[in-house]
């Protein structure tokens, strides 16, 4: 599979991967600065964690998420294809989460919505500087940056992986902010229905 950019900064994805190839999804941050000192009292910065999922929809009709929330961190041997990462949370905060999709079934996905939501510690994504780096076997590697934006709402889109027909994927940024996933979803047409959940 190869990738071309364009003044757009879209990526598009061409030809077909191996049943055993996988494209990975990074979601990399960091923690902020900690803060100067003073004479008498210094509050200590609060560690950030970030989780990382996905909205899918595959071409045959079926909705979801993967996200480590609820546990449904998904397959890559059934639908969705789509692996999460999910790790047990304690200790320092990790600064990486990974999704997997299962290279040989990419025909079968239809648009996929990358997005990240603050787990832990206040929402401020310039401090965490964080990025979403798309790798495919034979292909450059894709950033799309989050570190430009202050905005303290705690969830945000990045971007949407589509299917435009003939082996051609197109990435697109799509960085966005909201109070919750009820209004991301209806902001992009994905109409799940969504309940409180719990790691």
């Amino acid at each position: 599979m190869t990738a071309e950019g364009n003044a757009a900064q879209c990526l598009r994805l061409t030809g077909e991967m191996g049943p055993s190839e996988e494209l990975l999804i990074h979601l990399r941050w960091q923690q902020p600065a900690p803060p100067k000192k003073k004479r008498f009292y210094t509050r200590k910065a609060r560690p950030i964690e970030l989780e990382f999922g996905c909205l899918f929809e595959l071409e045959g009709g079926e909705k979801g998420c993967v996200q480590a929330l609820g546990n449904a961190c998904g397959a890559l041997e059934e639908p969705p294809y789509i692996l999460l990462e999910c790790k047990a949370r304690g200790g320092k905060p990790s600064g990486l989460e990974t999704l997997r999709i299962r290279g040989g079934m990419l025909p079968h996905v239809k648009r996929l919505l990358f997005f990240s939501f603050v787990f832990e510690g206040a929402p401020n994504w310039r401090d965490a500087r964080a990025q979403l780096q798309l790798r495919c076997p034979g292909s450059e590697e894709l950033l799309v940056a989050m570190d430009g934006y202050e905005s303290t709402q705690k969830l945000c889109s990045i971007a949407l992986f589509e299917q435009k027909g003939g082996g051609v994927f197109e990435l697109t940024p799509a960085l966005r902010f909201f109070d919750g996933h009820s209004k991301m979803d209806q902001d992009f047409g994905w109409g799940l229905r969504w309940t409180p959940g719990r790691r």
